[in-house]
This record gives structure tokens, C-alpha cells and sequence, in this order.
């Protein structure tokens, strides 16, 4: 048996959104589904998109649930914890010292 090889091509041709989604379809249903014929695991990633809370709990097949939620009610993840811009504080000091000393 051959080992199971997705394309994005034919991931987006049944109707998934572009973005990350797609790549994790992919990456999860060629290591979980293997040794699967294409046509099933196709039918299986339909079943998803059509009704993603059915698989939202699933072990496996959740993570496409989720992210296909996100994407169909306009949720956005954004990180919660801010950038830290380090060294304004040194930056400070030398300009002080820079406008303080002769040329």
C-alpha cells in the first residue's frame, strides 16, 4: 500500500479556507491516515467542513474542528502577551550623554 500524499490544491478545490488550516489538514491526515485511499480521507475532511462542532472534541480531527470554527465566526487569535522593547532605558542615557559632551 502506498502512503497517503495530500495537495493543498485538492484540499482548497473542496472549499477549505486559504491559511493554516490547510497545511494542518494536511499534516494531520497524512499522519494519522496514512495507509487510508484518498477518496475516503477527502470525504472524511467534506465531513469536517461541513459541520466542524460534530468533530470539535475528536482527539484527533479536533485541531481542523477548532481551526475552522475560528475562521467561520471571524475569531482571531491574537497573543496576549505584548512585545518588550529592551534597551530604552540605555538609549535614553546616551543621548543625554551624546547632547551633554562637546564635539
Amino acid at each position: 500500500m502506498a502512503k497517503l500524499k495530500l495537495k493543498s490544491k485538492d484540499i482548497r478545490a473542496i472549499g477549505y479556507p486559504e491559511g493554516p488550516v490547510i497545511s494542518i489538514a494536511m499534516n494531520i491526515m497524512e499522519k494519522n491516515y496514512k495507509f487510508e485511499k484518498e477518496d475516503s480521507v477527502m470525504n472524511l475532511l467534506r465531513k469536517i467542513l461541513e459541520s466542524p462542532v460534530e468533530y470539535a472534541n475528536d482527539a484527533v480531527l479536533g485541531l481542523i474542528a477548532q481551526r475552522l470554527m475560528d475562521r467561520q465566526t471571524g475569531m482571531i487569535r491574537h497573543r496576549t502577551d505584548r512585545h518588550r522593547v529592551h534597551g530604552t532605558a540605555l538609549t535614553r542615557v546616551g543621548r543625554r550623554f551624546r547632547s551633554t559632551t562637546p564635539a
